[in-house]
């Protein structure tokens, strides 16, 4: 869903050479549209960013790193608040669990 909503803007504007800066979560993001439109891309810049290897999720990078029980946990918080209803905007579950669809 992100992805696809940067790949549509680039392609929408008919920009190329652009730079794209992921924070956190986005650099799920950036890579995400780097590997659908590297021909529109110059830089990626990953601040304080998640940078996946070739088919991480999230979820993989933060058991990596934070180890498995904070990032079950953390996915609990994401389902929790994901049924809390009208006044967040739904957010696909699976956006913190595969970079391929």
């Amino acid at each position: 869903m992100h992805v696809q909503d940067v790949v549509n803007v680039l392609a929408y504007e008919d920009v190329r050479e652009v730079i794209l800066v992921g924070h956190s979560y986005a650099g799920m993001v950036i890579t995400g549209v780097a590997e659908r439109v590297p021909e529109r891309l110059r830089h990626l810049v990953y601040l304080d960013a998640f940078v996946p290897e070739d088919g991480e999720s999230a979820r993989a990078i933060l058991a990596r790193v934070l180890g498995p029980t904070v990032a079950t946990a953390l996915e609990e918080q994401v389902r929790a608040m994901a049924r809390v209803g009208v006044f967040l905007v739904p957010q696909p579950i699976r956006t913190a669990h595969r970079l391929h669809a």
